[in-house]
């Protein structure tokens, strides 16, 4: 097998389904607003920090700023001084917020679903096996980087 013609197999298939509609619609709930109110649903006994939100989502600070100034106005966040540390803000989500949160996992959820659906069972053991390794490799390998960065 050559590993590099994968690899570039891989990566075209990547880009031409980026552009599909199903592709499209997995990373609607990966980023901005969705990404942000998802972490707040999973942290929500935690305080959290924009900045927090921030790394965690690999967003800039201006960005998460601007969303959760959207998010606030929505009512889907409130922001507090922090008790502890008064120069500290802390984002909470509220029931609205969670509402949606939720929501935006149903319709994840259910669209990856419906393609594990379509694949079959036993497909779709094989893919996740599959791709759980190819996560584990992926996170344990150094790769090539640009001399230039």
């Amino acid at each position: 097998m050559d590993y590099e013609e994968a690899a570039l197999f891989f990566m075209q298939t990547l880009k031409s389904t980026n552009r599909s509609k199903m592709m499209g619609n997995m990373n609607q709930y990966s980023k901005g607003e969705n990404a942000v109110l998802a972490q707040l649903f999973h942290h929500d006994q935690e305080e959290i920090a924009p900045s927090d939100l921030s790394k965690c989502t690999h967003t800039s600070t201006a960005r998460v700023a601007s969303i959760l100034n959207s998010l606030e106005e929505k009512g889907f966040v409130t922001r507090e001084i922090s008790k502890e540390d008064r120069r500290k803000i802390i984002v909470k989500i509220t029931e609205a917020g969670k509402e949606e949160a939720l929501k935006n996992k149903k319709i994840i959820l259910g669209n990856i679903s419906t393609i594990f659906e379509k694949m079959g069972k036993e497909e779709t053991e094989h893919f996740l096996r599959t791709f759980e390794k190819f996560v584990e490799h992926g996170s344990t390998t150094k790769g090539v980087t640009n001399e230039h960065e």
